[in-house]
């Protein structure tokens, strides 16, 4: 432990998916962990899905139309005149989405769907321990900006010396830079890859003007540092899912029991994409360089984690299957000999037949 580093708090809000673990507290909290950094992740989407019940909760973080209709319940805590003042066109947004969505209707009323908020976010702010930590840092992805930035505001206007970190798809670049133009209670975003900048904020060996990747405030300005901040993926260690399962345990029986038979965990296996001329994909703003894991490393993490945490189902993290050695890969889970399942995206235009064989033989059935 650093004797005189700061201690971090990363915090992963509604609505991410409750299949998977956040990968992004998973990488961060060893990174800083392995670097003797004080760190403590809070899963704070499950207790949310709790609140609303898993069905409801599904309906809102996949919905039919737009991320918009689970967060705006937040704008309440961020903009309360705007709410009170809008508050009934809220109400018609949200039952219009819910009359079009194509899958099963979603029964929650509006006005339950505003209490369960109000009761999740009531106990967020009782049970999260954010009091001992001196970098409260959000990761910011699909429907999490809202929620993010409500407890951003709560804990500055309670403690303001309490330094808040942004980081994720939604806040990098340009996107970043607006964002702490526009919410003067966020102190650093986070642009690319973040273990090494928020290792530098958290030991203060660096000045802010040299840390890579961050964008800070200075002399009533904006600045950010667009340097390289890309961490080689092979000298990170295994991600820890230690913290969820533990959170989970806090949580109801119903959704113990949905994570039993839907859960899997993330494996990232590449940061970027090789392919790189989709020009809808905010990922690759985020990673401008593709580089993708060792065969063996990836193995070796499927393995560990499979043993670990005692499941069989995993999510391919990156924005495509590897690009380097892919049957050898595939050939190295199969000789596990266990019954693995695994959801990835992946070009078809790459894939072969002899591909799809052993893709189906190792487990990829998504």
């Amino acid at each position: 432990m650093h004797q005189e580093s700061d201690h971090v708090l990363l915090i992963s809000m509604p609505y991410a998916s409750i299949e998977i673990p956040s990968i992004q507290l998973a990488i961060l909290e060893q990174w800083l962990k392995h670097h003797y950094i004080t760190v403590s992740t809070h899963h704070l989407y499950l207790k949310a899905a709790d609140y609303y019940t898993i069905n409801h909760y599904n309906h809102l973080s996949h919905p039919a139309h737009d991320s918009y209709t689970a967060q705006m319940v937040f704008s309440k805590y961020v903009f309360p005149e705007h709410w009170n003042t809008y508050k009934p066109f809220f109400k018609k947004y949200y039952e219009d989405t819910n009359k079009t969505t194509t899958t099963t209707p979603n029964k929650m009323t509006f006005e339950d769907y505003v209490k369960h908020t109000d009761q999740f976010f009531t106990w967020a702010k009782k049970h999260t321990n954010w009091q001992n930590h001196d970098i409260i840092g959000f990761t910011l992805n699909y429907g999490q900006f809202l929620p993010s930035l409500a407890f951003a505001k709560y804990i500055k206007d309670q403690a303001p010396e309490k330094k808040i970190v942004f980081g994720g798809s939604r806040t990098t670049g340009n996107l970043g830079k607006h964002t702490l133009q526009s919410f003067e209670y966020i102190d650093y975003i986070v642009s690319g890859d973040g273990e090494n900048t928020l290792y530098h904020l958290a030991t203060k060996k660096n000045t802010i003007d040299t840390i890579p990747g961050l964008i800070y405030r200075k002399n009533n300005h904006i600045h950010w540092n667009n340097t390289n901040n890309n961490i080689d993926l092979n000298t990170t260690p295994h991600p820890s899912y230690d913290s969820f399962f533990q959170q989970l345990q806090n949580c109801s029986p119903d959704l113990q029991q949905f994570f039993t038979y839907y859960g899997r965990l993330p494996i990232e296996i590449s940061r970027g994409c090789w392919w790189n001329r989709c020009t809808f994909c905010n990922l690759n703003l985020q990673h401008q360089h593709y580089r993708e894991k060792h065969i063996n490393q990836i193995i070796k993490e499927i393995d560990t984690l499979s043993t670990k945490y005692k499941i069989l189902s995993f999510q391919i993290i990156g924005n495509t299957l590897p690009k380097h050695d892919l049957q050898n890969f595939l050939k190295n889970i199969i000789s596990f000999k266990k019954d693995f399942t695994f959801y990835a995206e992946a070009r078809a235009d790459r894939l072969r037949r002899r591909d799809y064989q052993l893709l189906k033989k190792a487990g990829f059935t998504t």
